[in-house]
């Protein structure tokens, strides 16, 4: 389909190189699905004109454009807790990535793209934030994020007005802040519900008045109050909270691990190139012991060449997985990451589809 595609739009005089993403429709086939794409780069496939929607092709745009799927994480009688709980992978339905309703992508996911720049990153103890509307331009902050000492749970605050898009989610939204985890422990992002007792993730909004608490952190986050432009809630957490057991999380003063922009070196150039995946021993450097088996930190990505995504995995993984980071050409960005280290103590770095890109990897702490 592909194929004939290209070579018909081609002839009718189109060049494909002057496009950033090509989406190839298609009479209905008996697939199996509705759409399909890559993560990270060009290329998505719509079933039927019947299935371009705005929901199947915002969906798959999505995922080229670098996120992973909108899950919902239940945790039955309590919104959070450190066992038992259960990931749906299309349960987030105030998120086209959770392919329910065509609302708007998260806060996360429009950071991830470069949409957005109104995220404020919660420095411990308490503090109190106004969030204007996710839907609405110009707003001076849009979400919250909070980094966590557990890997797999940096929080991330949001509220949303049912503004354009969204006017198809629930009326209660309005009410109070949406709470994920982003990035999720598999990729894309986590909803938790803050009304456990009833049936529906609908509802999931935590309302005016209303605290959610994460007894393993010591970690509160409080909505305080609500107008017709604004959501104002209070994150506490509190810097009076015991250390993490020592087999669990081990803090380090950051540290460089590597950084490809160096001209020469086993730490250090040349950049990350297409095709060429490089693997970098993590255990021994920047006071990471040999018995660490993952490490957190932040990974920066700089100067890539063209369009793509990257890929950090343990030493020794499969040349397929789940894409780390996404960005357009010429951008930095920068996010928090939490890597398993290989059988050796290395990670590796992959997965770029064309040109060239340089990696940077502060170390912050490591995990027995």
């Amino acid at each position: 389909v592909q194929t004939q595609a290209n070579n018909r739009a081609t002839a009718a005089g189109y060049n494909l190189a002057s496009y950033n993403f090509l989406v190839w429709v298609f009479p209905a086939l008996p697939c199996g699905w509705n759409g399909m794409a890559y993560v990270g780069w060009s290329g998505a496939w719509i079933n039927g004109t019947g299935s371009m929607s705005l929901l199947v092709t915002g969906h798959e745009l999505g995922h080229n454009f670098g996120v992973m799927h909108a899950h919902s994480y239940d945790c039955g009688t309590v919104p959070i807790a450190p066992t038992g709980c259960t990931r749906s992978e299309y349960g987030d339905r105030f998120d086209v990535m959770g392919n329910s309703r065509a609302g708007h992508f998260n806060a996360y996911s429009k950071n991830i793209f470069g949409w957005t720049t109104g995220i404020a990153v919660h420095p411990g103890g308490t503090a109190t934030y106004t969030l204007g509307a996710l839907e609405v331009p110009g707003q001076s902050l849009y979400a919250v994020k909070v980094p966590t000492t557990m890997p797999g749970r940096t929080y991330w605050i949001e509220w949303r007005n049912r503004s354009g898009f969204d006017a198809v989610e629930p009326t209660t939204v309005v009410n109070g802040g949406l709470i994920r985890f982003a990035p999720s422990a598999v990729s894309g992002t986590d909803l938790l519900d803050t009304k456990p007792a009833t049936t529906t993730f609908d509802d999931a909004e935590l309302d005016v008045g209303a605290s959610f608490t994460d007894p393993e952190l010591l970690l509160t986050i409080t909505v305080l109050s609500k107008t017709s432009t604004s959501l104002t809630v209070e994150v506490d957490y509190t810097k009076a909270a015991p250390p993490p057991p020592a087999t669990l999380f081990h803090t380090l003063a950051p540290c460089r691990v590597f950084d490809t922009r160096n001209a020469t070196g086993p730490y250090g150039g040349p950049a990350i190139s297409a095709g060429v995946p490089r693997s970098f021993v993590i255990r021994g450097r920047c006071g990471v012991p040999a018995t660490a088996k993952s490490v957190a930190g932040n990974l920066t990505i700089t100067a890539p060449t063209t369009r793509g995504s990257l890929r950090v995995a343990p030493g020794g993984a499969g040349p397929t997985g789940t894409t780390t980071a996404s960005f357009s050409a010429g951008q930095t960005r920068a996010d928090n990451l939490t890597v398993a280290l290989g059988t050796n103590g290395d990670v590796l770095v992959d997965g770029l589809a064309s040109g060239s890109v340089q990696a940077i990897f502060d170390v912050v702490g490591w995990f027995e």
